[in-house]
């Protein structure tokens, strides 16, 4: 794409009143009226994609956060669940998963009544910033310019490759970028945990 484009518009998101049983009890039990940070440690709706971040660096970043003294809950739809129960399985039982037990309003919901959001360019991300919470996105093959968030909340994470985005500079799909990247998905790899961890301290207020 070449030239500019106009991103002058409105995001309308539909929250819930509360949430569902029993995800309603699991949330309440879990937290017990203590605060929290929401994370979408997926996107793509569990579709192979370039724009996820490592596995290991985000158990780093959760035993950094958990060690900090955080609660934590990870959100996404029922494609993603398998997924993040292999990635949380170390953390037993200090990470409340509600991957695939809400719907969108519902997500909306418990986004709303977090601390924020950390996740990838994704459907929770742009949820996070049309209701006006904190929000850290991780980017990498993605075009910024076309889909980064614009709220006076929202901050994105990025490198500067040359290569990006490569979606959109060589055409790739989703798939190829994962086969075809020369640089191992330099993008999303070099993001380190404790980058993202000191940024978190700083948009959170951890």
């Amino acid at each position: 794409l070449h030239g500019s484009f106009d991103r002058n518009y409105e995001q309308t998101v539909f929250v819930a009143d509360d949430l569902a049983l029993p995800a309603k009890k699991e949330f309440e039990d879990f937290l017990n009226g203590q605060p929290f940070l929401t994370m979408q440690i997926t996107a793509a709706n569990g579709s192979p994609t370039p724009k996820v971040w490592p596995e290991k660096h985000w158990q780093n970043l959760i035993s950094q956060l958990l060690n900090e003294g955080s609660h934590l809950v990870v959100l996404g739809d029922q494609r993603e669940r398998l997924y993040t129960e292999r990635l949380l399985s170390e953390f037993s039982n200090r990470v409340l998963n509600l991957t695939g037990k809400l719907s969108i309003s519902e997500a909306a919901l418990v986004i709303s009544m977090s601390k924020g959001l950390i996740c990838h360019d994704s459907g929770l991300m742009h949820v996070a910033n049309a209701i006006g919470k904190p929000l850290l996105a991780l980017y990498g093959p993605t075009d910024f310019n076309r889909t980064r968030p614009l709220g006076k909340l929202s901050h994105v994470m990025r490198l500067d490759l040359d290569c990006m985005p490569c979606l959109t500079k060589k055409k790739w799909s989703e798939r190829e970028a994962i086969e075809k990247c020369p640089n191992q998905l330099r993008c999303m790899s070099e993001i380190t945990p404790q980058m993202v961890f000191e940024r978190a301290i700083e948009i959170f207020g951890l």
